[in-house]
């Protein structure tokens, strides 16, 4: 079985392709399995047409936008920007998290409104936040609750 093997290496190290194409995999793979956190999870669409946008406006400052139409600024009917002095909170990323599997969206006190759970990450070690829970009103969103702690890096449902 060694022989088998070292023969193999010999032959696969005659054509450079096989072995970029190895090196690649190997790095690829690598990248794959450390669990990066969905940071570009920013967008979401509700089924009545409208939008949410999480957009990074400064370092520390994200706007999060309720708007119908096309995902455009001027399109936003509500608007908020949170700093990273807000709440000891980072907000140097944001994204949207799954509250029920597979669902980014769903209504979890039964009142008719869809939530929406929003978390942030700041490139830090510590990877358990809380999860900022907002309702998504007719033209605003309202801070509902803080549903925590969450191991942001499991990037699994929330509920």
């Amino acid at each position: 079985m060694p022989t088998r093997f070292w023969s193999f290496m010999k032959n696969l190290r005659k054509s450079n392709i096989t072995s970029l194409l190895l090196v690649f995999l190997f790095v690829f793979s690598a990248y794959a399995n450390a669990g990066d956190v969905p940071i570009e999870r920013d967008f979401l669409k509700l089924a009545d047409g409208r939008w949410i946008w999480l957009e990074k406006v400064d370092w520390h400052k994200t706007k999060v936008m309720l708007g119908k139409g096309k995902k455009r600024e001027y399109n936003a009917i509500w608007s908020k920007t949170y700093e990273t002095d807000d709440e000891n909170r980072s907000w140097e990323y944001a994204y949207f998290v799954h509250l029920k599997p597979r669902r980014l969206e769903y209504d979890l006190n039964g009142d008719g409104l869809l939530e929406v759970g929003i978390s942030t990450y700041d490139m830090g070690n510590n990877m358990t936040r809380d999860i900022l829970i907002f309702s998504v009103e007719r033209n605003q969103l309202r801070f509902v609750r803080k549903h925590g702690p969450y191991n942001i890096a499991a990037d699994e449902s929330v509920f």
